[in-house]
């Protein structure tokens, strides 16, 4: 009976992050003429972009929210009197109400166990008015009308899935 044997020599043959190194074929380009050419076949407003160019004071600025926002298509009305919306606890990972109507002007009060186990965030509105807080409760006074989009950053999305709901703000 034969044995055969192998043996396998390991070869490196990538050079990582030096862009200088060219290419011992001349048909094929460099890294950088790659580059240059994906800028160039999407225009030249494309190859004078960083990746920073699409952001600016506006992309800081909360969106305006899609219709039904973490399906919220009706509203409890909360425009008398206090409005407050509860999370964790005997609600679990949901906000109750999920959907509520106040008017400008008036205070919305968050409650729960606690935003460090649920992180509150403002997913999108005419305005950004809803940050997370610390300890178990925080209120937010809202002074423009429209539809704000807010989710559990640990179990909801900034789409309105999971733990998201909305608030609908009056004149």
């Amino acid at each position: 009976m034969k044995t055969r044997m192998w043996i396998v020599l390991p070869f490196v043959l990538a050079a990582c992050g030096d862009d200088t190194l060219k290419s011992p074929d001349s048909r094929i380009p460099d890294r950088g003429a790659i580059a240059d050419l994906r800028a160039a076949d999407k225009g030249p407003a494309a190859a004078d972009k960083g990746p920073a160019a699409d952001k600016g004071p506006a992309a800081d600025k909360a969106p305006g929210c899609a219709a039904a926002f973490a399906g919220c298509t009706s509203f409890q009305d909360a425009t008398s009197g206090t409005a407050t919306i509860t999370f964790g606890g005997t609600v679990g990972f949901a906000y109750s109400p999920k959907c509520i109507v106040v008017k400008v002007g008036q205070s919305v009060t968050f409650k729960g166990d606690s935003f460090a186990i649920h992180p509150l965030a403002q997913a999108c509105g005419p305005a950004q008015v809803i940050t997370d807080g610390t300890g178990t409760e925080k209120s937010f006074t809202f002074s423009a009308p429209g539809i704000y989009g807010y989710y559990c950053t640990a179990h909801g999305t900034s789409t309105g899935t999971g733990m998201a709901g909305a608030l609908q703000v009056m004149p």
